[in-house]
């Protein structure tokens, strides 16, 4: 195991005792350590959008390295298919949720070699407690379609929430989506966000 570790530290062009992450190599930021009186803790500084877009040009291309990352990892046996990529508020950055803007919320779960995105049962997925089902007395209207978020070649599946029924602390900037598959099997994954007050 250790040799794999290495190796993946390797190709990642990881320093001696950096976290290997598909979120080290496809940065959008920055983690920062700090000493709060003897006990040592991280805390991520995220690119502004001038210094996100210098790194990566587009958002595709940030997704794109996310999802290759996630595919080879995946291969070498060192990370879950089932935790999967996700952009809430795509083609934008920074991501932001305004929890009181009257649009819907739009998130954009990605497809890998080794995870279909588009086998997803939309009903099934949660954002911060609240589902894609849209209103209570309306709960057949699941808001979804499928596309090619990052220009792959695999479809990848959009979902929108209704944002009057976020429950977001401002002072959280991640946000956990999760669901499961018409195979049956479960999966979740995480974004970092601008959580408006």
């Amino acid at each position: 195991m250790r040799s794999r570790w290495t190796t993946v530290r390797t190709a990642l062009g990881g320093v001696l005792g950096s976290v290997v992450l598909p979120e080290t190599a496809c940065r959008r930021g920055g983690l920062n350590f700090r000493d709060l009186d003897g006990i040592f803790d991280t805390w991520f500084n995220p690119f502004d959008e001038a210094m996100f877009l210098s790194r990566w040009g587009t958002q595709a291309a940030y997704q794109s390295c996310r999802v290759q990352l996630s595919d080879a990892l995946s291969a070498a046996g060192l990370y879950d298919p089932n935790i999967v990529t996700v952009d809430v508020d795509p083609d934008h950055f920074p991501n932001v949720i305004d929890p009181e803007a009257s649009s819907r919320l739009v998130v954009a779960i990605l497809s890998t070699a080794r995870f279909d995105a588009t086998d997803i049962i939309a009903g099934s997925v949660r954002i911060a407690t609240v589902d894609a089902q849209g209103d209570a007395d309306n709960p057949g209207n699941i808001i979804k379609k499928t596309v090619d978020i990052n220009h792959d070649g695999r479809d990848d599946l959009i979902l929108e929430f209704r944002r009057d029924r976020l429950h977001l602390n401002p002072n959280e900037i991640i946000v956990d989506v999760w669901g499961s598959t018409r195979g049956g099997g479960a999966f979740s994954g995480t974004d970092v966000v601008n959580i408006l007050p």
